[in-house]
């Protein structure tokens, strides 16, 4: 075989190989975003959600959330 055509397989393959890694990644990274989105967890109090309070919340606020308790320790 001529060189040239040496490069130019080497170029295909190292195309190749490229897509399949790209489109693997890609449909990883779509699967996990697409889990973590279903994976959400809402939080009710009284029968309605309080998402806003709860994602603003730090650690003792989500307890006291918890517990109903007036408001957390600092």
């Amino acid at each position: 075989m001529k060189p040239w055509a040496y490069v130019i397989l080497a170029v295909i393959v190292l195309g190749a190989l490229s897509w399949g890694y790209a489109s693997a990644y890609k449909s990883g990274k779509d699967s996990i975003t697409a889990k973590l989105q279903e994976d959400k967890v809402i939080v009710l109090k009284d029968g309605k959600a309080i998402d806003e309070k709860v994602i603003a919340a730090d650690d003792d606020s989500l307890t006291c959330m918890l517990i109903d308790c007036a408001e957390a320790p600092k």
